[in-house]
């Protein structure tokens, strides 16, 4: 701190049409007194942030949607939409998602509600998905391990590899659901993944 004020600048000033020269002469503190002070505000800083409390106000206002809240849901990959009070507790807490900023961006609204209108508007129901604890040990499109195609066999990374096909609703590995297509039938407007046998059927 002390050597960067121990330095002195020159300031032009024009007066009465004659330029002159003014000079800021570097400031008296020493070099071991600024060191000093420089610690002192260091210990009082770690004492503020300390002294501080992180608790929460228990007569602090509560915070709401305002309005009238619809919720857009997916049920086997399918949107639909529900008017929600505000208090619902997924509305009142965090939940950490991989697509937590993406679904709330403008054009993810406005893509989820074209999804709820043409759910409204399918021919048919879409297949129910088969929950992943009662699934084979195998990928139902190939019958191989879902983590043939990896390094790792854990379960961690078995879980990872294994995905729904939205045209059949079994359980797939990557390697044959990296095929995209629409279902308009479903009420899916938008291109999800379809097993290789869905691709070739649908």
């Amino acid at each position: 701190v002390g050597a960067s004020i121990a330095r002195a600048h020159d300031f032009s000033l024009e007066v009465d049409g004659e330029e002159r020269v003014l000079r800021a002469e570097p400031s008296a503190l020493d070099q071991e007194t600024a060191e000093e002070q420089v610690e002192i505000d260091d210990i009082e800083g770690e004492e503020d942030i300390d002294n501080v409390d992180h608790g929460v106000d228990a007569n602090a206002p509560t915070l709401r949607i305002p309005g009238r809240v619809v919720h857009i849901y997916q049920v086997h990959g399918v949107n639909y939409a529900a008017t929600v009070p505000c208090e619902l507790s997924s509305l009142t807490n965090i939940q950490l998602a991989p697509h937590m900023i993406n679904d709330h961006l403008g054009l993810s609204y406005i893509t989820a509600l074209k999804g709820v209108k043409a759910a409204r508007q399918a021919t048919r129901a879409p297949p129910a998905w088969v929950p992943f604890h009662v699934a084979p040990t195998s990928c139902a499109c190939c019958a191989a391990a879902f983590t043939w195609e990896s390094t790792f066999t854990s379960s961690a990374h078995e879980f990872c590899a294994r995905h729904h096909c939205r045209g059949c609703g079994r359980v797939v590995c990557d390697p044959c659901s990296r095929r995209r297509e629409c279902l308009p039938q479903y009420g899916i407007i938008e291109q999800v993944r379809v097993c290789d046998a869905c691709f070739f059927t649908l």
